[in-house]
């Protein structure tokens, strides 16, 4: 399909972007993702036939025991790891205040959107690479991981930008 959508992968056309048509995208981004994130569905986790949970906090305890046994596996120091996996149980009713399982993209970011900047304003006309979606919490999400990380002036512009949407 992205052979004929007419569009590019916003990721390679990213430095070639006049400041109005990555404001338009950023708005765009962020009444996308809310309206994927305003998705309610049955139970956390992955589509079926993927593991699915009642409870957040049962699917957050399952992906730390997951890695938890991962990191023995290779024989790393689960020190650190283990501070936090403690943490997580003392506060499962933290996580257990998330009551509707949202849809997450997974791995929504710009190189999974393809846009059209020929037009005013720029927009987005295609969406990506959905195969890591899952059920939670949109905080959870792989975009919001991003603009926790994100700074500087031009992240803080782009910010800007998609929560005004979002």
């Amino acid at each position: 399909f992205q052979t004929f959508i007419k569009g590019e992968r916003w990721d390679d056309i990213a430095d070639d972007l006049t400041l109005a048509q990555a404001d338009a995208l950023w708005r765009d981004f962020g009444a996308l993702l809310k309206q994927i994130h305003s998705t309610a569905g049955e139970a956390f986790g992955w589509p079926h036939p993927g593991q699915q949970f009642a409870r957040w906090s049962d699917l957050v305890q399952d992906q730390f025991e997951r890695i938890y046994q991962k990191l023995m596996a290779q024989e790393f120091d689960t020190t650190d790891f283990l501070t936090a996996y403690s943490y997580l149980h003392s506060h499962l009713s933290w996580l257990d205040e998330v009551e509707t399982p949202h849809l997450l993209h997974g791995d929504l970011w710009t190189f999974n959107l393809l846009v059209d900047c020929r037009q005013t304003p720029a927009t987005i006309v295609g969406l990506l690479d959905a195969d890591r979606a899952w059920w939670g919490d949109p905080l959870a999400d792989w975009t919001m991981f991003i603009w926790a990380k994100g700074s500087g002036r031009t992240m803080a512009q782009a910010q800007d930008a998609f929560w005004q949407a979002y």
